[in-house]
């Protein structure tokens, strides 16, 4: 019977694209915001209060609810039947201390377009604990794409308008430092002086 509501709890997981969602957060953002948090905190999602890189791969995420680790461990699989390596991963999410989810990734099938940009599927859910987890990071990605472009926007209207300022500043330098072209006396155009 236990088998039965495990098998149903993981078809429900394929069912809500719970991977896939994961996979987009972590490649789409989480990997980059030890970086913005460095370089561009205001690129961080106002939800998140602190992001900490716990190792090159691993890395805290503080949300007003809960406490994320991400981890991605990438390594080369052998394929017996290929004789040959392949690139594989596994993706693990611990909140507030509790792993509740782990999922064998690899790299998509560029000619199949099985995912997104990522560049990875899942093929494996190894682990999985329903949650409250699970609504957040939901939530998360969409909100996380809008703050995401609202920032660029504003980058780019302060670009336009800096541009502009410059532009007039320059029409005003220009205009000043023009001197209206002497224009010779008739004598000296009659005499070629």
């Amino acid at each position: 019977m236990a088998d039965d509501s495990y098998s149903a709890v993981r078809k429900l997981v394929w069912k809500t694209n719970l991977p896939e969602t994961v996979i987009g957060l972590y490649f789409g953002h989480v990997r980059a915001f030890p970086a913005w948090k460095r370089n561009f905190p205001h690129y961080l999602h106002p939800s998140i209060s602190d992001v900490i890189q716990l190792a090159p791969d691993s890395i805290k995420v503080i949300t007003d609810d809960h406490r994320y680790i991400f981890t991605f461990e990438e390594r080369d699989t052998l394929v017996p039947e290929a004789a040959d390596f392949i690139k594989t991963g596994v993706l693990e999410i611990i909140c507030d201390g509790v792993s509740v989810l782990r999922l064998s990734i690899s790299p998509t099938d560029s000619a199949s377009g099985e995912a997104g940009e990522t560049g990875w599927t899942a093929r494996c859910v190894e682990e999985f604990v329903e949650g409250e987890w699970i609504d957040e990071l939901a939530r998360l990605t969409p909100q996380l794409n809008v703050h995401e472009q609202e920032q660029k926007r504003k980058e780019q209207g302060y670009g336009d308008y800096a541009a502009l300022r410059s532009m007039a500043l320059d029409n005003k330098l220009g205009d000043a430092q023009k001197e209206p072209p002497e224009r010779p006396s008739r004598l000296r155009r009659l005499f070629n002086l």
